[in-house]
């Protein structure tokens, strides 16, 4: 007799963390081609849900321009539906070869502490929006302990 058990994503992901409650690598093929299967389903879900920008000049300033506001009224960040934002760096010879992707509601927090500080700034065409000069070492160390 065949036995057949279908877990959802989320049952799998569990299942997962458990196996990996030590903290430490897992070197068994079957758990790492798993994880890497639910990464790339959260992948292509997080993706369906990402507002996606494009700058040309981080790899100069190392800034990325967070918009908030165009022409007096909100824009951006401030009126998108996304969970997810991302950045896509082009480098001098506009080759895309970096993605950052950031939680909506973390980029908004992070945002939040430059509001009234001289990285709120004017910009975009004409200057008529206004948005955060974030730089982009201060939005990969919040996210990594020291």
């Amino acid at each position: 007799m065949e036995v057949k058990i279908e877990l959802t994503n989320d049952q799998i992901d569990s299942i997962a963390k458990q196996i990996r409650g030590s903290g430490e690598a897992d070197s068994r093929f079957d758990i790492n081609l798993m994880e890497g299967k639910l990464s790339e389903a959260e992948l292509a879900n997080i993706i369906q849900k990402c507002e996606v920008k494009k700058d040309f000049a981080a790899h100069k300033t190392g800034n990325i321009f967070i918009e908030y506001q165009s022409r007096g009224h909100k824009s951006g960040i401030s009126t998108t539906e996304a969970d997810w934002w991302a950045y896509i760096l082009a480098d001098e010879n506009h080759d895309e070869d970096i993605i950052l992707l950031c939680k909506t509601e973390k980029l908004k927090d992070l945002c939040r502490h430059y509001a009234d500080t001289d990285k709120n700034v004017r910009g975009g065409d004409d200057l008529t929006s206004r948005g955060i000069i974030l730089p982009v070492k201060d939005l990969i160390n919040k996210y990594i302990k020291e």
